[in-house]
């Protein structure tokens, strides 16, 4: 949330995938154990003394767009293997798609996302951090009440389909 606080306009007014990695290149990321705000509030911007605390921390980060298509036609094959690819190789890729109904109600007992085809309900951005035959591990932004205490997995139908853009992180 210390990047999205910066780039959402003051509520969850949403963002590109790479304004916050712009933010993190620029300004570094203050660490969790520092940011008194947690990985849930994304109203309350950082203080002064966690921008100095990212400073800090500041990596050479770069980042790379590996897929952008707002056509709704999703990245496919093609995608996926790019993103097994990084992850293969410890590099995080941030994953923007187009969620729909499922992803909302999303549980402990029901953490797998297979919905590819009823209404899309927006657009959305989460982190991929691994993956196994039955789909894509991700770090959602909404709490420890969704999915499995904020973590779930989209099904391969969906990355193929869903996905608007994915960038990785090095």
């Amino acid at each position: 949330m210390y990047l999205y606080t910066q780039v959402n306009g003051g509520g969850d007014n949403g963002s590109s995938l790479q304004a916050p990695l712009d933010v993190a290149v620029a300004q570094g990321i203050d660490t969790e154990r520092h940011y008194f705000q947690g990985g849930y509030d994304y109203l309350t911007p950082p203080t002064k003394e966690e921008h100095e605390n990212a400073a800090k921390h500041k990596q050479p980060y770069k980042y790379q767009v590996i897929f952008e298509d707002w056509s709704g036609k999703g990245g496919g094959r093609p995608l996926i293997q790019q993103i097994k690819a990084a992850l293969a190789h410890s590099t995080p890729v941030a994953l923007g798609f187009f969620p729909r109904e499922g992803f909302m109600h999303l549980t402990p007992t029901n953490a797998v996302d297979y919905d590819d085809s009823s209404p899309i309900i927006g657009g959305h951005e989460v982190i991929a951090l691994g993956y196994d035959e039955e789909g894509l591990l991700i770090e959602n932004s909404w709490g420890k009440g969704w999915g499995d205490k904020g973590f779930a997995k989209l099904a391969w139908s969906v990355v193929a389909k869903d996905s608007i853009v994915a960038a990785v992180v090095y």
